[in-house]
C-alpha cells in the first residue's frame, strides 16, 4: 500500500513540478509572502505491536484516521527557478476500529454405570473484544520550493517529524498505551490557487515516518494571506 501510494506521490510531485498552478493573473509576482493553512486530512495509523497495549488475539487495531491539519509559511528568497519557503504544519488524526464477538461451543457427557444411563450437555463461550481509538500527532516544520507565481502555485516540500500516538482499548480496566518523542522525515507536494487575493485552495500529498512506522497522509482545505 505504502509503495503504491509512494509511486503516485512521485508522479503528482512531477507534474506539480512541472506545471505551476495559475489562478486569475492580475499581474507578476511571486509566490507568498506568507499563508496560513487549514484544512481537513487523513492519514494511515501504524500497525506495528509496539504502539499498542496487550490486546486479545484477534482485536482489530485502526489502519486509518481522519482529522486535520494547520500550518504557517513564509517565502524568503529566489533560488533558480524556485521560491524558497520555511514554516511548519501540525497533523491530528484519530482512527477507531471494532472487532464482532466470536462464539464456541463445547459438549461433555456424563454416564452413570448404576442405571447404565449417560447425559449430554452443550455449552456457548462468548468472546468479547475491545473497541480501540488511536490518535496520532505529528508536527513537521518544512522547506519548500514553490514555483508559480503570486497568485498560484505548486511546491515540492521535505521536512523534520516529530510527535505521538497513543492507542485506547475499551473496557474494565481500559487499556491505554502512548508513545511520545517519536522522530521521523517527510516529504511531498502540492498546489494552492487564489481564487480571491486573500484566499486559496489548497492540497498536499505526504509520505511520512514517525518512529518505524510510515504512512501516507492526505489534506485539503484553504491558505490565507
Amino acid at each position: 500500500m505504502q509503495g503504491r501510494a509512494a509511486i503516485w506521490l512521485l508522479l503528482a510531485a512531477g507534474v506539480l513540478a512541472g506545471s505551476p498552478a495559475h489562478a486569475q493573473t492580475r499581474g507578476p509576482g511571486p509566490p507568498g509572502p506568507y499563508v496560513i493553512d487549514l484544512g481537513g486530512a487523513t492519514a494511515g495509523l501504524p500497525q506495528a505491536q509496539k504502539f499498542y497495549p496487550e490486546f486479545p488475539t484477534g482485536t482489530r487495531i485502526p489502519a486509518r484516521g481522519f482529522g486535520f491539519d494547520v500550518g504557517a509559511h513564509v517565502y524568503l528568497f529566489k533560488l533558480g527557478a524556485a521560491r524558497i519557503g520555511v514554516g511548519a504544519s501540525l497533523l491530528k488524526v484519530r482512527g477507531t476500529a471494532q472487532t464482532v464477538a466470536t462464539s464456541s461451543s463445547s459438549s461433555s457427557s456424563s454416564s452413570s454405570s448404576s442405571s447404565s444411563s449417560s447425559s449430554s450437555s452443550t455449552s456457548t463461550t462468548v468472546t468479547t473484544f475491545p473497541d480501540v481509538a488511536t490518535t496520532g500527532q505529528i508536527i513537521s516544520p518544512q522547506i519548500s520550493f514553490n514555483f508559480g507565481s503570486h497568485d498560484g502555485w505548486s511546491y515540492l516540500s521535505v521536512g523534520y517529524d516529530t510527535g505521538s500516538m497513543k492507542s485506547t482499548g475499551s473496557g474494565t480496566p481500559q487499556l491505554v498505551k502512548e508513545t511520545t518523542g517519536l522522530t521521523g522525515y517527510n516529504a511531498g507536494g502540492g498546489a494552492r490557487w487564489f481564487f480571491i487575493e486573500h484566499m486559496a485552495a489548497r492540497f498536499d500529498l505526504r509520505l511520512q515516518r514517525l518512529g518505524s512506522a510510515g504512512s501516507f497522509s492526505v489534506s485539503a482545505g484553504i491558505s490565507v494571506r
